[in-house]
């Protein structure tokens, strides 16, 4: 992470409460070390979950859903404090209680965090799955957009056009059923600039397209 400012907030807060509750007269049990000690992890995960959730090499929205995580580890981190303060303020509390509560929260936590970073792994990798399904009638579009700008005759170039649009009202959606059909078409264009008959070939692939779709719309059911 370049900005340094959240990594510096945390070292001035860690300061200020340590400086806080041993400054407070009130006796330093077992279970206020015990405390303590869970809340120095607790500033530590925060640390190391900004680190994972901010500095992967990730788009904007999947650092957005990765907040998600550093939430969960903000509230750990706001309850270890809580605990910290009780012990601190009520000393005479018992030392297997406090070693309870902490393993509890830094559990929890634990679990929590754990879950919401997978969640957020999930969302990503279905949203690249979906966007690479879509990425055939983007290039099949672009394709065909190319071959219409560069094509001279003037009939040729006006049916490659409607080609175009119908690419680009096509369900953007694919499958992996559909691979071999997408190839021909793909290749079909391809070879359409050196085709003999490009008035048969955009026929063909105008036909080739309407039998995709249908397929798309028949998988959804």
């Amino acid at each position: 992470m370049k900005n340094k400012s959240p990594y510096i907030i945390a070292a001035i807060l860690f300061v200020m409460v340590s400086i806080i509750v041993f400054v407070i007269p009130t006796e330093k049990t077992a279970g206020f070390g015990i405390v303590y000690a869970f809340t120095v992890a607790a500033f530590a995960v925060q640390i190391i979950i900004w680190r994972m959730s901010f500095e992967k090499k990730q788009d904007l929205k999947s650092k957005i859903l990765g907040v998600s995580t550093v939430y969960v580890s903000t509230v750990y981190l706001v309850a270890q404090l809580i605990v910290l303060a009780v012990f601190t303020f009520v000393p005479s509390i018992k030392t297997w209680i406090a070693v309870i509560l902490c393993v509890l929260i830094s559990g929890i936590s634990a679990i929590l965090m754990i879950s919401t970073s997978a969640g957020t792994e999930i969302i990503s990798e279905v949203e690249v799955k979906a966007a690479k399904k879509r990425q055939f009638i983007k290039n099949l579009q672009i394709d065909v957009e190319m071959l219409a700008e560069t094509e001279s005759n003037a009939e040729i170039k006006d049916m490659l056009k409607k080609l175009a649009e119908k690419v680009r009202f096509s369900d953007p959606m694919s499958d992996g059923s559909l691979e071999d059909l997408e190839n021909q078409i793909s290749e079909r264009v391809n070879d359409l600039e050196n085709s003999g008959d490009k008035l048969n070939a955009i026929q063909e692939i105008e036909t080739m397209l309407i039998k995709r779709n249908k397929k798309v719309k028949a998988l959804k059911g």
